[in-house]
């Protein structure tokens, strides 16, 4: 459970028993008080929750901070974090989505400015994505599902100009220039 931290099960040989139990909690680790959820990406459990991300250490019977997510994601509380086919990872961060895409020479990015639009729609504690390809991948929201096509190609982040014709302040002091 979430709330208790993350349990340490250890089954006898015909997976029918339980022989030994270690709970994992921030009396006793690194991790949280509570709210912590798992995934795995490449092939290890990851644990998440109350804005890192870590990993658990068998040398040090600890759980590790993963710089690597926690630097790309600015220790923002996940509340889920899927990968796709491609390694690319998928997650939810306060009211937000966004992905960690691989790039060719290896470094990851993290992408969040396509789904801006949809920030606070998701159903909390029930977000949802699906990655069929990289032309679907879809989102449940609160009124149904939203697509999105990573191919489709498109500026973000636009300039635009503006024409001011009047301006005020209350502050006698202010500068003005051109």
């Amino acid at each position: 459970h979430g709330y208790k931290g993350v349990f340490h099960l250890s089954l006898n040989s015909s997976y029918d028993s339980i022989i030994f139990v270690k709970q994992y909690n921030s009396q006793n680790s690194s991790l949280p008080t509570s709210d912590i959820s798992l995934s795995k990406i490449d092939d290890e459990i990851i644990f998440y929750g109350a804005k890192n991300i870590y990993r658990f250490s068998t040398d040090q019977e600890n759980f590790n901070k993963i710089e690597k997510f926690n630097g790309l994601l600015q220790n923002k509380t996940v509340q889920l974090i899927r990968q796709d086919n491609n390694g690319d990872s998928w997650y939810f961060s306060e009211g937000n989505a966004g992905v960690i895409r691989k790039s060719e020479d290896g470094k990851s990015n993290n992408i969040s400015l396509p789904f801006k639009k949809l920030t606070n729609q998701f159903v909390r504690g029930l977000e949802f994505v699906y990655y069929l390809n990289d032309q679907n991948v879809f989102f449940g929201i609160e009124n149904g599902f939203a697509h999105y096509n990573a191919l489709i190609a498109k500026d973000y982040i636009k300039s635009f100009n503006a024409y001011l014709r009047y301006m005020q302040t209350n502050n006698p002091d202010s500068i003005y220039y051109n």
